[in-house]
């Protein structure tokens, strides 16, 4: 996943990294991104008449502002996600470790290992990537198995803990 760049506006045709084809353009809904009503504007007029409706410039200034804002708003989403997401942990793993401790435990897959920081790692389960402290000897890749001991809502992480390697 890291090698793969990320997404970005241009003005000239780009290979897509994940699809593997020469050049690329995005353009959905109109009514979710603006920067697609004004491609398909474009696309439109110049099917109609054989000349483009914006400039070069006028395109490349949607393109400059559009980013920053996507950018911001895949954050904010993200930081959604990840709040419902820890809240139902909260409301249910976490209460039913009272009674079942074994209902807290989740395997998780190593993505890194770098002994200057936390391990990250991804839930086999469920599409949530945390971190947590990790002996040196696990490597990415490897399988193991994390236990959630807490939730803090107000800054949005799960606090899991190594218990050891993943049950086969």
């Amino acid at each position: 996943m890291r090698r793969f760049p990320p997404a970005d506006l241009d003005l000239s045709p780009a290979p897509h990294a994940g699809l593997g084809v020469p050049a690329y353009i995005q353009a959905t809904s109109p009514l979710r991104r603006y920067p697609d009503l004004v491609i398909q504007r474009q696309i439109r007029h110049f099917l109609a008449t054989g000349r483009p409706l914006y400039s070069t410039e006028e395109i490349a200034s949607v393109a400059q502002r559009a980013e920053v804002q996507l950018r911001e708003i895949a954050g904010l989403e993200e930081d959604r996600k990840r709040y419902w997401f820890l809240k139902y942990l909260q409301q249910t793993r976490l209460r039913e470790g009272i009674s079942d401790p074994g209902s807290q435990d989740f395997v998780a897959v190593v993505l890194d290992n770098d002994p200057r920081r936390r391990g990250l790692l991804e839930l086999a389960e469920y599409p949530h990537r945390p971190k947590a402290e990790l002996p040196r000897s696990v490597a990415p890749g490897d399988t193991v198995t994390l236990k959630l001991q807490g939730v803090d809502l107000w800054h949005r992480i799960g606090h899991f803990v190594f218990v050891g390697p993943a049950n086969p």
